[in-house]
């Protein structure tokens, strides 16, 4: 989309500087920072972007597009946590977690690095603290976050990020989507090393120390 936007711009710049150098388009070079006729007179975006939106042009020079791909190749992840249960209170903490990615070429991995610490980080706390609890009327007892634990960075541990660096040969620069797929594999990861440790398996999420201390002590 980016890139049909740009060169909508361009095919404008060179409109508007062909209206306010007096010649064709045809007969313009576009050299980046500026426009330059046959005669070697130029004219920079600065200057075009300024006369543009002045009584002389009267025109700013806004483009957009839109791109939509005919294909959708789904991200794959693949996520590893260790975890320490104290087996007398049944309280779990994630001490050890790695998520590896295939989301294609990353057009930019540190962006889609964050994006993956922030999945995990949502996985965490779906996996171990956040409960939605109702009374008897069905109104949410935890409304504000004094009540509703969301985890801290203290709760996350040490948090590992690795891309397989594939080529997706139908997306832009051999990228594909990265989106929801980072949240998908930390409760289950985390569920199974909590049963590792304990073989005590808790099904309902999220895995409280209430939980699991109930399944542990009734084995």
């Amino acid at each position: 989309a980016v890139i049909l936007a740009a060169e909508k711009m361009k095919k404008e710049v060179l409109d508007i500087a062909s209206k306010l150098m007096n010649t064709s388009v045809e007969e313009l070079e576009y050299l980046g920072e500026s426009v330059q006729d046959k005669n070697g007179n130029k004219l920079s975006l600065r200057d075009i972007g300024e006369r543009a939106v002045s009584f002389e042009g009267k025109n700013q020079i806004i483009t957009s597009a839109t791109w939509g791909g005919s294909t959708s190749p789904p991200p794959f992840i693949a996520s590893f946590a260790e975890v320490e249960v104290d087996t007398l209170t049944g309280n779990t903490e994630v001490i050890d977690f790695l998520s590896v990615v295939d989301c294609g070429t990353p057009i930019n991995p540190a962006l889609a690095q964050v994006q993956v610490e922030g999945g995990i980080a949502q996985g965490i706390g779906l996996a171990l603290y956040e409960d939605i609890q109702f009374d008897d009327r069905g109104k949410v007892k935890h409304d504000t976050l004094m009540q509703y634990k969301i985890p801290s960075r203290k709760d996350l541990g040490n948090i590992n990020v690795i891309f397989s660096y594939s080529n997706e040969p139908t997306g832009p620069f051999g990228a594909k989507s990265i989106g929801e797929v980072v949240i998908n594999t930390a409760s289950p990861a985390i569920a199974d090393a909590i049963y590792n440790a304990t073989k005590a398996r808790v099904r309902s999420l999220p895995i409280t120390s209430e939980k699991l201390f109930w399944e542990i002590h009734s084995k």
